[in-house]
């Protein structure tokens, strides 16, 4: 019996044994193998890809980690610290700075041994927001000396000596604009690459002020105070962008995925060039890399190596990892083949899809596969293989527990995948319905140019191959800008996509902006004065005091000493009233007059001065002046009253017939047709009236009384209010600087002048060039192009989606012109008619009793000429009727305009003048 029990207990061991044999067998099979690092945000999205690679080929569950806090985090928890006595807290970290000397040496006294393995490569550039139109042909170039004082503030503007003489070609048309220097606020690895690069570049300088004497690395403490600290390479992106003048640094990939700012060109040991031209791994195959994987490498960098293509500030990204991973079991060896994969030719390709610089292959091959053979894994931990995706599959060794397999996949990545392509053609049929699509442009505005913008728009929208949809609504200079503004329930964003006045945005509204606006002229206008006294050889004359006076109600009659001191030949009834008529309502040509009133005779004598007040809209105009409604109403009552005065647009009265006030400028009296409109506004350029940056608030800018000797006083400037942002618009963003572009063009500035007002200098059309150059549109929206409709075809590109071309026409259109045409010939011959009767009445003879004859012959000359002349404005009217029938008939884009059936569209005259 005892012999039966111990056999039994003896059993029961045995069994227990044999599961607590089965459970650790059964334990080792299904541990999961743990990979944790940290360290750069850089390759974070790279690296936590490649772990989800890695998990998802692996036939054993792994759990991989990467926790992205950058270069000097990661650095330091893989070294550990005293109290952990200097042990990792992950088991990789990476960096885009080698381990620095302090750390390397705690590692050494821990008995650790670490190796660098580098496994990407990237580029620091400067980019500056410069204007194109300022800049030498092939850009601007800047030595490691000047980039030195640049960002030590030893120089401080963009036309200093030194940079002139780099950048032959570099012109500012006598400005001396200053260089905005923007830099990193917290640690960066860029600030590190380009401080180190301007100063291990500058080393062995002649030129003593061309040392960096500020420290280096990824933060600094002593940055000059005139600097601007932006956070992050949005932050320092963003600053270039938006301010004229401005230099930093960035990432190259990221400064040259934005179109409105540009790189500059750095000088390596054969001359200038870009990023865009370097070969950036030829800094690493120059580069003399440590011998023994295992030494200090901080004093490892890629800057200014030899080589035509290199690139002077080359950057390179570290895995930082202990040479003995023994202690680490089955995760060393799953480290070693994390890190071989990202080494491998899928891992490299990866890298570029991540925005960086593959290794080149020699290095690869050689250094790196060296450095990671070098990497000493427990002898019982098994180590990793892979089978690819698009090989052979390996037979029965494929299926091995250590196998990373391609032809493993979870269905979260298949269906990612899947997803992916989906996205694709997702896209392509967004884009080809986005082409189907009208590109819309809308704005508000003055009301002036109205009628301009609107035959504009409709030429746009004539020659453009896809549809466009183009509205402007015209509701005066103040709704303008209130609507290009926005307002609070807005979020101050505009509610169109431009806004137009007749004046500047004032500075509360413009103090509210959510984002930087532009102010662009596009067009000049003039008010005058005119009145209805009799006709007489020389026009009435008027200073600022005198005028100042008139409609103040100070002088109120037209015999008055001040209205005779400087009118001596004028003779007018005694005590005769003088009749002044100024608009109701809120007006431009108000203020323009008001407001050079007020600024003319600031410093005249008290009795001089404007104590009214200024602007669009007076409360206080002394009772007994007369109101008119409107620009007519001002004219129907100058027309109806005999010595009446008031102001109006220049053409406006001048197409009406009205007598002018010649007005002073500082060196005489002239009337507007003898002035120079442009004038005004060149000289307000040169005097730096208007803003050297266009974002800046605009509120003080007016043309009133500029030197020169035609520059006329009162001179007004009509302008697009656009944010300088367009990113967010799309195709409407680019649209609408093409629109503003077409304005500015030489077709746009003849309009101009046919719709009444006058167009800009080359000045201030240059000017406004640069301006459009800061508006930043999005940059995958395509840029609308021209071809002239007196051009030669542009053979194929002509026909481009994009193209704006004159050759395509509506039938409206053509007939419109035309129309035209023959009204031109048609008023011609009224005028030679009006000729040949003004002879023949002064050719009469002298009438007598005897001669009752030949007055009756002359009376039939003179009868038959008034006839041809009434027939001659019979079909004027006719015509007149015509172009009004088209226009009505008309309607839409691509409209016909027949004649209603059964009428005659047009009546063949003697001369072949077709009406």
């Amino acid at each position: 019996m005892n012999k039966y029990i111990s056999c039994l207990v003896y059993a029961s061991i045995m069994f227990s044994c044999f599961t607590l044999l089965l459970d650790v067998v059964i334990a080792e099979e299904t541990e999961v193998i743990e990979l944790h690092g940290s360290g750069t945000t850089n390759p974070s999205k790279y690296f936590w890809r490649i772990m989800d690679y890695i998990e998802e080929q692996a036939k054993l569950p792994l759990f991989m980690t990467y926790r992205a806090v950058g270069s000097g985090t990661g650095m330091a928890e893989f070294v550990g610290q005293a109290s952990n006595d200097y042990q990792p807290y992950n088991h990789f970290g990476s960096g885009d700075i080698p381990i620095t000397s302090d750390l390397y040496q705690a590692l050494a006294e821990a008995n650790r041994t670490m190796v660098h393995v580098p496994f990407a490569l990237g580029a620091i550039s400067f980019f500056h927001s410069v204007p194109v139109k300022e800049q030498p042909e092939n850009g601007i170039q800047l030595s490691p000396c000047l980039l030195s004082k640049i960002f030590q503030r030893k120089i401080k503007y963009w036309d200093h000596p030194d940079i002139l003489a780099e950048n032959d070609g570099l012109s500012f048309n006598g400005k001396s604009p200053e260089i905005k220097v923007v830099h990193r606020t917290v640690g960066s690895s860029s600030t590190a690459a380009s401080t180190e690069y301007m100063k291990s570049a500058n080393l062995n300088a002649v030129d003593t002020s061309c040392l960096w004497d500020l420290s280096t690395g990824n933060l600094l403490e002593d940055w000059p105070v005139d600097t601007t600290a932006a956070v992050g390479s949005g932050g320092v992106a963003a600053f270039i962008e938006n301010t004229p003048y401005a230099i930093g640094y960035l990432d190259s990939g990221h400064g040259q995925a934005i179109s409105t700012i540009s790189e500059v060109a750095l000088k390596n040991d054969h001359g200038y060039l870009r990023s865009t031209d370097a070969n950036i791994s030829d800094a690493l195959t120059a580069a003399v890399l440590p011998t023994n994987p295992t030494d200090n490498w901080a004093d490892v960098q890629l800057y200014s190596q030899p080589g035509v293509a290199t690139w002077p500030i080359t950057t390179m990204s570290y895995f930082y990892i202990d040479q003995n991973l023994t202690a680490l079991g089955s995760t060393g060896t799953l480290l070693k083949a994390f890190v071989q994969h990202v080494m491998s030719e899928a891992g490299q390709a990866l890298v570029e899809e991540f925005g960086f610089e593959r290794l080149p292959p020699s290095i690869v091959d050689g250094y790196i596969t060296d450095t990671i053979n070098s990497l000493v894994t427990h002898s019982d931990a098994a180590p990793w293989s892979f089978e690819e995706k698009d090989e052979v599959p390996q037979k029965f060794v494929g299926a091995g527990k250590y196998v990373l397999s391609g032809k493993r996949q979870s269905y979260a990545e298949y269906e990612r995948d899947q997803m992916s392509g989906q996205i694709q053609d997702l896209q392509a049929s967004v884009l080809a319905l986005d082409a189907r699509a009208p590109h819309e442009l809308h704005g508000s505005g003055t009301t002036n140019p109205s009628k301009f913008f609107w035959r504009l728009m409709d030429l746009m929208e004539e020659r453009a191959k896809l549809p466009l949809f183009m509205t402007y609504r015209a509701v005066g200079s103040s709704t303008g800008m209130k609507e290009a503004v926005g307002d609070e329930s807005s979020g101050y964003m505009p509610y169109n996509h431009f806004g137009s006045g007749d004046i500047p945005v004032t500075q509360e509204l413009h103090s509210s902006l959510a984002s930087p606006m532009v102010h662009v002229p596009f067009a000049l206008g003039a008010i005058a004065i005119f009145h209805s006294l009799p006709a007489s050889d020389s026009p009435v004359q008027m200073s600022a005091c005198l005028l100042s006076k008139v409609f103040q109600r100070r002088v109120t009659t037209w015999d008055h000493a001040d209205v005779l001191a400087e009118n001596p030949g004028l003779s007018v009834p005694e005590g005769m009233n003088i009749s002044v008529v100024h608009r109701s309502l809120g007006s431009s040509s108000t203020a323009g007059l008001t407001e050079y009133l007020d600024k003319a005779t600031q410093s005249l004598a008290s009795d001089c001065r404007w104590d009214l007040e200024t602007g669009s809209q007076l409360s206080d105009w002394p009772q007994d002046t007369f109101v008119g409604v409107g620009s007519d109403g001002v004219a129907a009552f100058i027309r109806d009253n005999a010595y009446a005065i008031g102001y109006l647009d220049a053409g406006h009265g001048m197409d009406l017939g009205f007598q002018e006030v010649a007005l002073q400028n500082d060196e005489q009296y002239l009337v507007s047709s003898a002035a120079d409109i442009g004038a005004a506004a060149t000289e307000a350029l040169k005097a730096s009236v208007l803003p050297a940056d266009p974002s800046e608030s605009w509120h003080m800018v007016n043309l009133y009384s500029q030197p020169g000797s035609l520059s006329w006083p009162i001179t007004t400037m009509s302008y697009f209010y656009i944010r300088k942002d367009l990113k967010d618009l799309g195709s409407s963003g680019t649209l609408l600087k093409a629109f503003v572009s077409h304005v500015l063009s030489t077709e746009g500035q003849d309009l101009v002048e046919e719709f009444g007002f006058n167009r800009l200098s080359a000045e201030i059309l240059e000017y406004n060039a640069r301006t459009l150059e800061s508006v930043a549109v999005d940059s995958t929206a395509a840029n609308w192009e021209f071809e002239e409709g007196s051009d030669v075809p542009d053979v194929y590109q002509g026909a481009g989606k994009y193209v704006l071309s004159g050759k395509r026409r509506t039938y409206t259109d053509y007939k419109t012109d035309l129309i035209q045409d023959n009204l031109s010939q048609l008023e011609a011959l009224v005028t030679q008619l009006q000729a040949k009767i003004t002879t023949l009445e002064s050719a009469a003879p002298v009438s007598s009793d005897d001669d009752d004859h030949d007055d009756d012959d002359h009376e039939d000359i003179v009868g038959v000429a008034i006839a041809a002349l009434i027939l001659a404005l019979l079909a004027l009217l006719l015509s007149l009727f015509n172009t009004y029938k088209a226009h009505a008939s008309g309607g839409g884009l691509g409209s016909g305009c027949a004649a209603p059936q059964g009428q005659p569209n047009h009546v063949k005259m003697s001369n072949d003048v077709t009406v």
